[in-house]
């Protein structure tokens, strides 16, 4: 039997400082204490033959240091591997290692295991940590546990889950590396101190937990060169090729959104050369992406997939979009075979397209994996060869376990081209409204489809049209929110004049005064330039007072609630503005609950605005969504009826929100009737939608005339609190609505009563006439 010796720096530089002594009186220890406790005759028989044969030679338990006696024993190490190494594992795949790590030497060992450990030079170790510095502490930490166990009885609970691996090794075999764990069983070596115990130290039980990284970062290390370790390891090597390679495909795709693509799918391409153990493979990209939820083929993304990198250098835009078709078809047509999905395609027959194809680019064997997410076909993985049959089922198998991790990249690229779709909408648009979006995609898609091709960095903005949609606008206003803000502010300022009427001393009789003249006139009908005047008159007055020093602690506190808008000088307009903003929010908050009964059902976009009150502008036709199911007569009835129950919901909200509001506010309700067809364009200098025509513009004229709009002959305004006011320019418009406030009636939101207006003209609109609905409130 020939001894093995390795010269390992890695090793060495492991455990310098430690002294290893073979000696087989720690496994006889062992094996003594295994027959006290065993029951079995045949196995006792088994280790009491152990136990006689290192009994029979006394140099095996004390250290050995000539080796060569082991060659009389040859029958006590045959025993041994029975006993520890071959019960579970076949003897031809085994590698195995019986010796000590410092310096690195081996009594016995597999072939296999010297074929591997050894590169062709006598004595130089063929393989290497895989992270010198990460592993070098692991194999620290182990001797840290065993010396505190061994020598100062903490029990291995305390260390917490022991790891099973000694190192990971890495064989850099060009051009594909394999990994290895080299595991090892330390069970037959005990502990001897040639120097002084020390005591034990707090630090080294953390080390020994990992709760410390790093042995450097103890103040006092183990004193290792007083240690003498005896006995022997036995050493199993384990290819762990397949489960490295998954790790590090893993590891690169959490990092791959910090990464550039390039780089990301060069690591991605070498770990799956490991995992195969060949790079005469090559892999492939190629994501599925929608456009309005059809498929659609891009440049961009061909340089991922092997198939299109080398046809779009060949073909038309319109010939790769067909060919991708064609594989999409395949691929979604063998949605049953997941558990089957892989395809040969050299096998197929000759008339198929994808094949020729292949073979004419020098493809000689391919498997395409079809990748799904949420039961949605996202991609493709492949892997193709120039040789024939290289692809073959054990492959298969190989690619099959890191389908998950290609998914997360197909995923990415997905959402790198939806990314890229909105950045264009984003940039060249605005926030669209979500029915609208699928035009905004479609357009950006068909500017964006250009670049490759073209080669320009301009690309030209598409327009945006939507034709034939049926206009429907409502308003729900605060009543004479102008007044009220007015009187609000003059309320405020008259509590000011009386605060700083206070601070003026008599003698002052010119400031007093005027002071007492704008108390006077705010008492009256005020205007906003008299707001402006008090206002200023208030701010020199102060100034004046603090110049002079005149009650300057009153004077300069009164200034800083005059400044302090949440003040008691301003409460009023402040419980003003705090019902007008409670009012929209609660106004605001039923709109879209009730429009969410649109969304999906329609073909609508909608456009709100926010003053001192809401209002809104409904489109509806197929236009917008043509996907949507659309009856014209049917839908716009079911328009009308969830507009009239809309606002009179509005209303309700607004009249039992009244208590609890800090200022009391009412509000009006109005609905224009124009069931003629308008047309809207999105205009991108100012990204905004409106509307094309004279006939379409005379209708937002109407919108932006009739809020205030008064009775024909008299003085009072059509909207009133607790109506409706429908404003319309035929009867026959009418007739739709009638049929709908009359439903509403006879469920009693509305009353019964209704009345029927003529309006005033308004300029360059006359003919205009209303319906007054009264809410049941």
């Amino acid at each position: 039997m020939e001894t093995l010796g390795i010269t390992a720096a890695e090793d060495q530089s492991i455990m310098t400082s430690l002294t290893w002594e073979l000696s087989f009186g720690p496994y006889l220890r062992f094996l003594e204490r295994q027959l006290a406790t065993c029951h079995n005759p045949t196995y006792s028989a088994y280790l009491q033959r152990i136990i006689d044969l290192i009994n029979q030679d006394e140099r095996l338990t004390q250290p050995i240091h000539d080796w060569g006696i082991l060659q009389e024993h040859r029958e006590l190490i045959e025993l041994l591997k029975l006993n520890h190494v071959y019960p579970f594992e076949a003897d031809k795949d085994l590698m195995y290692a019986l010796g000590v790590p410092s310096p690195l030497r081996f009594f016995s060992y597999s072939p296999s295991f010297a074929a591997l450990a050894l590169s062709g030079h006598e004595g130089e170790v063929k393989l290497q940590p895989c992270g010198p510095h990460s592993e070098n502490e692991k194999v620290m930490q182990g001797v840290y546990r065993e010396v505190l166990h061994r020598s100062y009885e903490v029990p291995r609970e305390a260390f917490g889950t022991e790891p099973a691996e000694f190192m990971t090794l890495e064989e850099n075999c060009q051009p594909c590396n394999r990994y290895y764990r080299l595991v090892s069983n330390h069970q037959f070596m005990e502990v001897r101190w040639v120097g002084q115990k020390p005591p034990l130290r707090h630090e080294w039980l953390e080390f020994a937990q990992g709760n410390v990284q790093r042995v450097g970062q103890l103040q006092e290390p183990l004193p290792l060169h007083d240690i003498v370790i005896e006995g022997f390891i036995i050493f199993k090597l384990k290819d762990e090729t397949e489960e490295e390679s998954l790790l590090r495909l893993n590891s690169t795709l959490v990092n791959m959104h910090a990464l550039p693509e390039r780089q990301l799918v060069k690591q991605m391409v070498a770990a799956t050369s490991t995992l195969l153990g060949t790079e005469k493979v090559r892999l492939g990209f190629l994501p599925f992406v929608q456009v309005n939820k059809q498929y659609v083929y891009h440049d961009s993304f061909a340089s991922t997939s092997i198939l299109f990198n080398q046809l779009r250098e060949h073909h038309t835009s319109g010939e790769l979009e067909r060919i991708f078709r064609t594989l999409f078809s395949y691929c979604s047509s063998r949605r049953l075979l997941n558990t089957d999905i892989y395809y040969d395609a050299i096998t197929g027959r000759e008339e198929e397209e994808l094949p020729r194809y292949l073979y004419k680019y020098g493809i000689r064997s391919m498997a395409f994996f079809p990748v799904y997410h949420k039961s949605e076909l996202i991609g493709m993985i492949e892997i193709g060869s120039t040789e024939p049959g290289l692809v073959n089922l054990q492959m298969r198998r190989k690619v099959e376990r890191a389908v998950p991790m290609y998914r997360e990249f197909l995923l990415y690229l997905q959402d790198k081209f939806q990314q890229m779709i909105n950045n264009f909408i984003l940039r060249r648009y605005t926030a669209i409204h979500p029915s609208m979006l699928w035009r905004f995609r479609e357009a950006a898609w068909e500017a964006l489809r250009q670049v490759p091709r073209s080669g320009s960095t301009y690309v030209p903005t598409p327009p945006i049209r939507f034709d034939d949609l049926v206009p429907f606008y409502a308003a729900v206003d605060i009543r004479n929110s102008s007044v009220e803000r007015l009187h609000a502010t003059r309320t405020d300022l008259l509590l000011q004049l009386e605060a700083l009427h206070q601070l003026i001393p008599a003698s002052m009789q010119e400031l007093r005064s005027a002071t007492n003249r704008w108390q006077r006139q705010l008492g009256g009908s005020t205007s906003l330039e008299d707001e402006l005047n008090v206002s200023e008159h208030l701010q020199l007055t102060v100034e004046q007072l603090l110049e002079q020093g005149i009650n300057t602690e009153a004077v300069a506190a009164f200034k800083a609630k005059l400044q302090d808008g949440n003040s008691d000088l301003h409460q009023t307009i402040h419980r003003y503005e705090e019902s007008i903003e409670e009012l929209n929010k609660k106004l605001k908050r039923v709109l879209m609950l009730k429009e969410q009964q649109l969304q999906g059902v329609l073909p609508y976009y909608m456009d709100r605005f926010q003053t001192d009150g809401l209002e809104y502008s409904l489109y509806v036709g197929r236009s917008v969504a043509p996907e949507l199911k659309y009856k014209e007569q049917e839908s716009l009835s079911d328009v009308i009826a969830w507009q009239l129950h809309t606002i009179v919901e509005m209303a309700q909200v607004v009249h039992n929100l009244q208590e609890q509001l800090p200022y009391p506010l009412q509000t009006t309700q109005l609905l224009l009737v124009h069931l003629h067809k308008v047309n809207l364009s999105f205009r991108p200098d100012e990204r905004i939608f409106d509307v094309d025509g004279a006939y379409s513009i005379r209708y937002e004229v109407i919108k932006k005339r009739i809020d205030k709009v008064h009775l024909l002959n008299s003085d009072e305004r059509l909207t009133q609190p607790g109506t409706i006011a429908v404003v319309y320019a035929n009867e026959q418009e009418l007739e739709m609505y009638k049929v709908q406030y009359e439903k509403l009636m006879q469920e009693g939101k509305l009353k019964p009563e209704a009345e029927y207006l003529e309006l005033e003209p308004l300029q360059g609109i006359a003919g205009l006439k209303a319906v007054r609905l009264h809410i049941t409130l």
